[in-house]
């Protein structure tokens, strides 16, 4: 059965699945509509923030609990400044850690890939 579109059908039927060539209209228009989609590299600068973050909040925890260690056995505290640099070098290292395994799952999903487009043929 095929549908008319007119202006009645484009404002009762948006949204309804069935609706093809129905258009949003001009009036209703949400802010959703106008927002751009974020880039890759923004993506990928989000994600690195993520594991640094991820890095210096175990290497914080860690140092806490060894802090928390050595002030049970009455040995010497570690400096706050060494705290902070140990941090920034976890955090450095799953940064590192999370590059390198989203190459090798990439390379390996592009040989699958190719596999794959070999055997279609």
């Amino acid at each position: 059965m095929v549908q008319s579109v007119s202006s009645a059908n484009i404002s009762t039927n948006y949204g309804n699945r069935n609706c093809t060539g129905c258009k949003k209209p001009a009036f209703g228009l949400s802010l959703s509509y106008y927002e751009k989609p974020e880039s890759s590299t923004k993506k990928t600068l989000k994600r690195m923030g993520e594991r640094f973050t991820m890095g210096a909040l175990v290497s914080v925890i860690f140092s806490a609990v060894s802090a928390g260690w050595n002030f049970i056995r009455k040995a010497p505290q570690e400096s706050l400044k060494s705290v902070g640099a140990n941090a920034a070098v976890l955090g450095v290292a799953f940064v590192a850690i999370d590059s390198v395994m989203n190459l090798y799952y990439t390379h390996k999903a592009k040989k699958i890939m190719e596999q794959q487009e070999k055997r279609a043929v």
